[in-house]
């Protein structure tokens, strides 16, 4: 027979659940009152149905608030709205929230207010409340269960013992022999109202809930008051998970700061490259302090040309006129470059020269074959002061083409007089040999750079060129127009030839990798596992010897070195560890100088976590 419970409007879950637990019977009945508290929160439907579960005890939810019904209902808890239909006995196995077998809520003081009734007559007046179990007569007008009254000190408290395998104790009251004298409940439980009471344990939708009008009470339920549960239910079950996790899953982050230390080294280094620039077969071997690397041998030319201004001055004793002439090339349709200073001479004998270089260009042919000169305008000025040099539009020859057939078909003539000869102190600009020996220097740095620019784009990125690993070659240089020249500027020209020899920067990174696993971290002086964490290189006094096509220099190496932390062995060695078992462990860890950790929630920070999965390591340097 199952063992009812009453449960008033103001009883928590922890009290109803510690009264549950105390029960040896394994089918429960609530009877539970209006707007009670357990009825207000799905957490508190799912403690009680996870602890019985536990317990292996069915439990059946009566009460007649709609709401906590329904949600009762979705928990999985067998519902009805009354107790109509189940068989509770006599009300001996009934239990009210202070745990006198005999109280009921249904209960008014008048109800037990003589010792001078009969057994049989209680008995029969319990039946009778225990049918009203769960209905609008259970409860009391504030909600919660009154209990019967006991100011009547004669009234007599009866003790029943509990039911143990469906079977109960003996009792010689006088209450006991009543009842049996009157045919009431028997010792055993008959096994069809057993099988009876089970079927009341099942999901809400069987045939008993919908007559005891459960069904009809959820199909009257709106769309909106589904949504508004099923919202609700969403927010409670992920606070619920909140809390749960705050409580009882605490993380810690744990910062560990290893060991660190330098080490340094200093190794020869000796790049050859093949003569013929194919296979490299090294024929030489690693030492303790030295590296043998292949290398490879370039060599690229180039040209350059630079523009310098002419710094030099020529001071005159008087003005040397100046003016415009037209030369004009009558000797082929190829062009003609005359530089600055080339001389133009009158017929009566007096000299110019032109300021600026320039081009004449070849004859021209028209659609009639007819064949026309190639002409160009350029300044020029007297070769020497004197108003003399003032002269009208006059017809000027090439002295420098006298003897060649240019000189007949090369000619210049001006259409406006030469003005500005006379007294004077203007100054010319002219090339001074300092200011062609500036421009050669310049010009050669550039070249050089311009050379080993292109020298590294050929061999690509990753490829190492030492500093003194190229060596340079003149070819050819030139100035126009040559020291001495009057004239504003002047070009400058070089043409280089460049040899390098190169080696890639994996081959010698991989020589380095090596040097410091065999030799570096093999001999450092740590008693637990270390790994590099950078290494500093730089390369000094590089010497190439070209003819044997070799590359040798000095390489030092400054190395950092850190302690190696297994970080899944250390998170398993502070699982649940408090604050002095962490310093007696990193006794036994002498790679880690400090550690550090932080606990949340706050609360909790007195231990480590349980679970390695809530630890989290971060390795510092």
């Amino acid at each position: 027979m199952p063992q009812a419970f009453y449960i008033d409007a103001d009883e928590e879950v922890n009290s109803v659940i510690s009264r549950l637990r105390q029960s040896a019977e394994k089918r429960i009945v609530l009877v539970v009152a209006r707007r009670a508290l357990i009825l207000q929160s799905s957490v508190s439907l799912r403690l009680i149905k996870s602890e019985m579960d536990a317990l292996d005890k069915k439990v059946l939810i009566v009460t007649q608030d709609e709401r906590g019904l329904s949600l009762a209902k979705k928990i999985g808890f067998s519902v009805r709205t009354s107790t109509e239909g189940l068989d509770l006995g006599d009300g001996k196995n009934a239990v009210g929230r202070d745990g006198e077998k005999d109280l009921s809520p249904a209960v008014n003081s008048n109800d037990v207010h003589s010792s001078q009734r009969t057994a049989e007559e209680e008995l029969i007046e319990k039946k009778n409340r225990l049918n009203n179990l769960g209905s609008d007569k259970f409860v009391s007008v504030s909600g919660v269960i009154k209990k019967p009254s006991l100011k009547n000190k004669n009234t007599k408290r009866k003790i029943v013992k509990p039911v143990f395998f469906g079977k109960e104790m003996e009792d010689t009251s006088d209450a006991k022999k009543a009842s049996t004298a009157s045919g009431s409940v028997g010792l055993r439980l008959d096994q069809e109202k057993e099988n009876e009471f089970k079927d009341l344990f099942v999901e809400a939708n069987n045939d008993a809930t919908k007559r005891d009008g459960t069904a009809e009470i959820n199909k009257g339920k709106g769309k909106s008051a589904k949504n508004f549960l099923i919202l609700f239910l969403s927010v409670a079950s992920l606070l619920l998970a909140g809390v749960l996790s705050y409580l009882f899953l605490p993380k810690a982050d744990v910062q560990v700061y290893v060991k660190k230390f330098q080490e340094s080294a200093k190794l020869n280094v000796k790049a050859i490259a093949n003569r013929d620039n194919g296979e490299n077969n090294i024929q030489e071997a690693d030492s303790d302090d030295s590296l043998i690397i292949p290398a490879k041998f370039i060599n690229e030319e180039d040209t350059l040309s630079l523009t310098f201004q002419a710094t030099g001055e020529k001071a005159l004793s008087s003005k040397k006129a100046r003016g415009k002439i037209t030369i004009y090339n009558n000797y082929s349709e190829s062009s003609q470059i005359l530089v600055a200073t080339t001389r133009f001479l009158t017929e009566d004998g007096k000299l110019y020269r032109l300021t600026k270089t320039v081009t004449v260009p070849g004859m021209t042919v028209d659609e009639q074959g007819n064949k026309k000169a190639g002409e160009v305008q350029a300044e020029v000025v007297a070769d020497s002061a004197g108003e003399e040099y003032n002269i009208g539009p006059s017809k000027f020859a090439i002295p420098g083409f006298k003897g060649s057939p240019k000189y007949d078909k090369f000619y210049a003539q001006s259409f406006q007089p030469m003005h500005g000869g006379g007294e004077g102190n203007d100054k010319l600009k002219t090339i001074t040999k300092e200011d062609v020996a500036k421009a050669k220097q310049e010009t050669i740095k550039k070249a050089k750079e311009q050379l080993l620019k292109k020298i590294k784009k050929e061999i690509g990125e990753g490829n190492v060129i030492p500093d003194n690993a190229v060596k340079f070659e003149i070819l050819d240089t030139a100035g126009f127009p040559e020291e001495g020249a009057v004239s504003d500027n002047f070009e400058y020209q070089v043409k280089l030839k460049g040899e390098a020899i190169y080696f890639s920067q994996d081959d010698l990174n991989k020589k380095i990798d090596e040097y410091l696993k065999n030799k570096i971290l093999s001999q450092a002086k740590a008693s637990y596992p270390v790994e590099v964490v950078s290494v500093d290189k730089k390369i000094e006094n590089p010497e190439v010897d070209f003819d044997n096509k070799t590359l040798t220099f000095s390489l030092s190496l400054n190395v950092t070195i850190k302690a190696k932390v297994d970080t899944d062995k250390l998170k398993s060695e502070l699982l649940n560890k408090n604050q002095q078992q962490i310093n007696q462990l990193m006794d036994k860890h002498p790679e880690i100088q400090k550690l550090e950790a932080t606990i949340t929630p706050t609360v909790l920070a007195g231990k480590m976590p349980r679970y390695a999965k809530r630890i989290f390591i971060e390795i510092k340097e």
